[in-house]
């Protein structure tokens, strides 16, 4: 069968149509999500241009993709970009128990706690938190041989020249399940004190649902 012209065009339109959602899953991936009481914040990756959102909630953009709406019994996101929904599931991670479900709160100042109900850490990633004042927490969890987790944290913050202060790098051993908390501050007026405390349960890898 010969092709004409105009069916070739027609056919380089579906073919480009198709293809649009598979190149915006190559290059945009759902990489964690935090559940605050006050709503769900998403963090996302863009892999060709090696760059990432942090938290950022439902009606915002990123890589200049809206998110438009959030299923989270199957923790699938989707994004829109002139007017084409595609819809990304939360990363599976590529190595067994890659992934931390975390439950726990951000202590801020004056004893003011922030409830999280849900948080996805990815093993050897930093996963930043925002607190107060513009001090933001960075940490990056690594698993031990014999299952134990190691938590590396940054506390930092910005100056007003647009320089990085860090204040603090303290770093925990844990074990999965248990409660830990990381604190900065005097000792002497814990009410003060910023920090972060989380239950840490590791995630078996497991394939997505067609």
């Amino acid at each position: 069968m010969i092709l004409r012209p105009r069916s070739l065009v027609l056919l380089a339109r579906l073919l480009l149509l198709g293809l649009i959602p598979a190149l915006l899953r190559a290059e945009v991936e759902f990489t964690g999500l935090i559940a605050l009481k006050d709503g769900t914040h998403f963090s996302l990756a863009d892999t060709a241009a090696d760059t990432r959102s942090g938290w950022i909630g439902l009606q915002q953009e990123f890589a200049g993709y809206q998110l438009t709406a959030y299923d989270a019994k199957g923790d699938v996101l989707t994004l829109t970009k002139n007017g084409v929904k595609t819809e990304l599931r939360l990363n599976v991670p590529k190595v067994q128990n890659a992934r931390l479900e975390v439950r726990g709160a951000m202590t801020l100042t004056a004893g003011e706690k922030i409830d999280i109900e849900r948080a996805t850490l990815v093993f050897d990633h930093e996963n930043s938190f925002p607190l107060k004042n513009g001090v933001i927490v960075r940490i990056t969890p690594r698993r031990m041989p014999d299952g134990s987790l190691i938590f590396a944290a940054r506390f930092e913050r910005s100056r007003a020249d647009g320089t990085i202060e860090v204040l603090e790098s303290p770093t925990v051993a844990v074990l999965p399940d248990k409660p830990f908390s990381i604190q900065i501050g005097d000792r002497a007026h814990p009410e003060n004190n910023l920090g972060i405390s989380f239950t840490p349960t590791v995630t078996e890898s497991a394939a997505p649902t067609p």
